[in-house]
């Protein structure tokens, strides 16, 4: 009987432990897959932007550009506006932290207002006037109030540094991706 009462004192003793380990097992575990998840959105964001010259990070429109040229960066800049369509999406029904959205969100209103993607979102507003409505709705709060709100003019819609260091980044991440295919 002694044994039993023993025994019964080690289940509740090892269950008080074992419960707080499969909690921060379970924990961790959810961690790791949200990394996973946004690193596959950062992947294909990646994926998408290597079909955009970089001309067109640097500020002039699609028309600039060469027909082949062209039609590769606006199919490209669609599929952009697809991908922030979802990325708006998940991150206000909770699937985005907050810490990587500080990151894409002034990224996405950055990149809306480059002179090509707002060709190329207006021509989808005017044409698919029910569709993406997460980046419209997104573009025009003022969410990130160190961002300006869209202008005709993508060198003031960004305050200097945060522009400069959205260039580099870009720029780097497109001579990256040519050296890739050399």
């Amino acid at each position: 009987m002694v044994a039993l009462h023993i025994l019964e004192a080690l289940a509740y003793i090892s269950a008080a432990v074992v419960a707080p380990l499969v909690w921060w097992q379970i924990r961790c575990v959810k961690k790791q897959a949200t990394t996973s998840f946004e690193d596959s959105l950062t992947d294909h964001y990646r994926r998408i932007i290597e079909n955009i010259a970089i001309e067109i990070w640097l500020g002039p429109d699609l028309d600039t550009l060469e027909l082949e040229p062209k039609k590769r960066c606006r199919e490209a800049i669609y599929r952009y506006i697809d991908l922030c369509q979802d990325q708006v999406f998940l991150h206000d029904n909770g699937r985005i932290t907050d810490a990587t959205w500080a990151e894409w969100g002034p990224g996405i209103k950055g990149n809306m207002s480059i002179a090509a993607f707002k060709e190329v979102l207006n021509e989808v507003q005017a044409k698919l006037p029910n569709s993406f409505s997460e980046p419209r709705k997104f573009l025009s709060t003022q969410q990130f109030p160190c961002l300006k709100p869209c202008s005709n003019d993508a060198t003031t819609a960004l305050p200097n540094t945060l522009q400069l260091d959205r260039k580099r980044t870009i720029i780097r991440s497109q001579l990256i991706g040519l050296f890739r295919w050399a």
